[in-house]
């Protein structure tokens, strides 16, 4: 999983190549979870399940942002709208595939980020060279603008799930 409630810790930890979000458990919640006599493992559990019920439907709007920042980097392409959601549904596959593929890897934090860094800007610049027909230097710093624009979407995505987790799993 790439996210989940450290319990020792008492942290909600999200990891996805490129970032590492980490937020507390609010001491309300800590509080109601020793008032009810719940185990923090327990919660965990509901939480996740609660979190990963609501990621799909974050993602699918985090795609339609991203195709969103797509757009306002090839305005000048005049390509349908389709072309640029395309794109970006293309774009988050392959980082959902990366980021499954690079959890196989032993977990040198360093290594990972930048072995993901270098394969997304790599795979986004090609696609970018070859759907908008633009030159390798222009193509590459896009890539470098739309990498930082899907992490902070991404960082978005994630932030709005464990929000809605945290609404509705009550302890």
């Amino acid at each position: 999983p790439f996210l989940w409630i450290d319990t020792e810790r008492l942290r909600i930890v999200a990891v996805l190549p490129g970032m590492l979000l980490s937020n507390e458990v609010s001491n309300a919640t800590l509080r109601q979870l020793q008032q009810t006599g719940t185990p923090v493992e327990a919660f965990a559990g509901q939480f996740i399940d609660a979190v990963n019920a609501w990621l799909p439907a974050f993602l699918v709007g985090s795609v339609l942002l991203f195709s969103l920042a797509v757009t306002l980097v090839s305005f000048r392409r005049h390509r349908h709208v389709l072309t640029h959601a395309l794109f970006a549904l293309h774009w988050t596959a392959f980082y959902l595939i990366v980021a499954g593929l690079l959890r196989l890897l032993p977990q040198n934090w360093l290594v990972v980020q930048q072995i993901s860094l270098a394969a997304a800007l790599g795979w986004l610049t090609i696609a970018l060279r070859r759907t908008y027909d633009t030159g390798l230097a222009l193509s590459a710093a896009k890539a470098v603008f739309l990498v930082i624009a899907f992490l902070f979407i991404f960082v978005l995505w994630v932030q709005s799930a464990v929000a809605v987790g945290t609404l509705l799993v009550k302890p």
